[in-house]
């Protein structure tokens, strides 16, 4: 179990990082942004 949370602990650090880049580059990257959004929603229905 703690192995799990480990790995839902790092997942939601490299989300961050990626919402942060997203934010920095000012949205330029819709794609990126949007399939991050989408992964985001997945992310967090499995916790």
């Amino acid at each position: 179990m703690e192995n799990y949370a480990n790995k839902q602990q790092r997942l939601q650090l490299i989300v961050k990082y990626l919402e942060k880049r997203a934010q920095r580059n000012g949205y330029a990257d819709k794609a990126f942004y949007t399939s991050l959004k989408n992964f985001k929603e997945k992310f967090t229905s499995y916790i």
